[in-house]
């Protein structure tokens, strides 16, 4: 049996149970909280070989090193800041923040250690994190060593011009008498963040189990402590529900469950769900006593990944593929639902991102439909790594301008209409996927929306990949997921009759404002895609006696078609834009 070997851009810790190694900003409130980051202990050849251990936790001022190297890099930043040469600056009881770029980790971790650095912050100089090897430094450097994006580094500097910065850095379990807290590997999550409307009109389409895990790492027992769940839409609470006070010895950890989120109906937009642990006793380090996150129906998106308030389209925030490939990789979104038949598959965004030496220009991503045709429930009875069977149906071709322009499309998102609209099957397994051909190119992931508790609940796939033609299921883990969302159509023919409804659209031909007309009144949807089926229009309207108007005059003279969806019912029909 092949087994695929999956390594990340980004990279979580091996930890104990009861392990929080945690990168907090303590001060300025602006900018406080938990950052993404890997350290000392996701590398080997380091003094200090992890941070589990609480006695090794730093928490102190960040100070920028100076090895008065003259210039800058390539990223714009001061190569004093690299750190590559006897440190210049005082770094006695401070955090020392170093810039990624000319030499090794091992070398300028080292030169800030003898500079007095307590510990080290580097800033990434691409998206995302990466293993810290301590390379050959024999062990030499014994002080926590970690890494963040080059993004987040962007933002913690901004702020150290104008206010002292506090870090705190290392497991933080007994460093705070009360101290209750979850992490985002202990929460139950919507099964996806976007959903299609016309698959979750009710309870029994869409619903989410509710529950996560709370754990003590304070050095005092806590005694009637709670957990609110709550989901608001447009800011009002639809379900809230505060369990039974429970009692949690320290370094012990209980699982909270709560009755199913559902609702009779659902409109489209964004929900959000929110677990709240109430301590009885004053908790001293509040940062993880909440979850929340946001989940969507959506007319036209399905995602795992979270999407951009302002564009809708998914975020990517770290770049991934496999280990070792030796022609393709595919990173892939798994689909499978019994009333698929109501919606088609149009195409695909992605995004994809290089190191800062590459480009992008002349890369080609093929936007794939697979069928998985083997026939299984769940994780339990699926086949093995490297053993499943799929087909393909339909690809679509992108490929990134070689003139240039390409350095702007790092990380942008793009969408590629596949070669065909793929009509779904109900209960049927699918996998929509991006695919890239080099060594250089990694596909846009998402670290900030963890599915690891669902997977563990319902054992599902969720984020396939796809190396050489061999699938792993199970992909790169629930906690690291393909920034890419599925552009969705309504299938007029798989849609129940009693969810079609007449429209009348005039005038037709039309030169600007275009009045709709249909039998339902209340929000909804009207999107207009040219006859390739590209989208050139979507808005959101609002039917009052039974009409509604939307403005085409920005649109091309041509035919397009005009889809409506309203309480859950669609209607479709065709103009002409003179």
């Amino acid at each position: 049996m092949k087994k695929i070997l999956l390594s990340l851009l980004v990279v979580v810790s091996s930890l104990t149970a009861m392990s929080q190694v945690i990168f907090k900003v303590q001060s300025p409130s602006v900018i406080s909280g938990l950052y993404p980051f890997t350290s000392n202990g996701d590398g080997s050849n380091w003094g200090l070989p992890n941070l589990n251990n609480p006695a090794d936790a730093v928490e102190d001022t960040l100070k920028i090193v100076n090895d008065g190297t003259p210039g800058l890099n390539a990223q714009g930043n001061p190569k004093s800041a690299e750190g590559c040469s006897a440190i210049q600056n005082n770094l006695t009881g401070k955090i020392a923040v170093i810039y990624r770029g000319s030499c090794a980790f091992a070398v300028k971790a080292l030169n800030a250690q003898n500079a007095g650095a307590r510990a080290v912050v580097f800033i990434n100089n691409v998206p995302g994190t990466l293993n810290l090897g301590g390379g050959t430094t024999l062990n030499t450097v014994t002080i926590p060593v970690s890494i963040i994006s080059n993004s987040d580094g962007a933002l913690i500097v901004n702020q150290m011009a104008t206010d002292s910065v506090i870090v705190f850095l290392g497991n933080k379990i007994n460093f705070f008498a009360n101290d209750l807290a979850t992490k985002n590997t202990d929460v139950m999550v919507a099964k996806q963040f976007a959903s299609p409307t016309l698959l979750s009109q009710n309870a029994t389409e869409f619903n989410i189990d509710l529950g996560l895990k709370v754990r003590n790492y304070g050095t005092s027992s806590a005694t009637g402590a709670t957990v609110t769940a709550s989901v608001k839409y447009n800011g009002s609470d639809i379900y809230t529900n505060t369990s039974s006070p429970f009692n949690l010895p320290v370094a012990d950890s209980i699982f909270v469950d709560f009755p199913q989120f559902s609702q009779s109906s659902y409109s489209p937009g964004k929900y959000t769900l929110s677990y709240t642990i109430n301590n009885s006793l004053a908790d001293q380090d509040t940062s993880d006593n909440t979850y929340r996150t946001d989940f969507v129906i959506s007319d036209t998106l399905f995602s795992y990944a979270p999407l951009n308030s302002v564009t809708n389209l998914p975020i990517a925030n770290s770049g991934t593929q496999p280990a070792t490939f030796s022609s393709e990789y595919d990173a892939c979104i798994a689909f499978q639902n019994p009333n698929a038949n109501r919606i088609q598959a149009e195409g695909l965004y992605f995004s994809a991102s290089t190191n800062a030496a590459d480009s992008l220009a002349g890369q080609e991503i093929v936007v794939s439909v697979y069928e998985i045709t083997d026939v299984f429930d769940d994780f339990v009875t699926a086949p093995a790594a490297g053993s499943v069977n799929f087909f393909p149906l339909t690809q679509g071709f992108y490929s990134y301008p070689a003139n240039g322009n390409q350095a702007n499309l790092q990380r942008t998102m793009i969408y590629k209409p596949f070669a065909e609209i793929v009509e779904l099957e109900n209960d049927k397994r699918y996998m929509f996927c991006a695919q890239a051909k080099s060594s250089k190119v990694f596909i846009g992931y998402n670290t900030k929306l963890n599915y690891e508790t669902n997977i563990d609940s319902l054992l599902q796939p969720l984020v396939p990949v796809i190396s050489d033609g061999s699938v792993n299921l199970a992909g790169f883990g629930g906690d690291n997921v393909p920034a890419l969302a599925l552009k969705v159509n309504a299938n007029t023919v798989g849609i129940a009759e009693n969810n079609k409804i007449d429209m009348n659209a005039f005038p037709n031909p039309t030169k600007g404002n275009l009045t709709i007309t249909i039998p339902e009144n209340g929000n909804g949807s009207v999107r207009i895609t040219d006859i390739t089926g590209k989208e050139v229009m979507n808005v959101n309207v609002t039917f009052a006696n039974n009409k509604s108007v939307v403005n085409t005059e920005n649109l091309e003279a041509g035919m397009y078609i005009v889809n409506v969806i309203v309480n859950s019912k669609v209607a479709q029909t065709t103009i002409v834009k003179q």
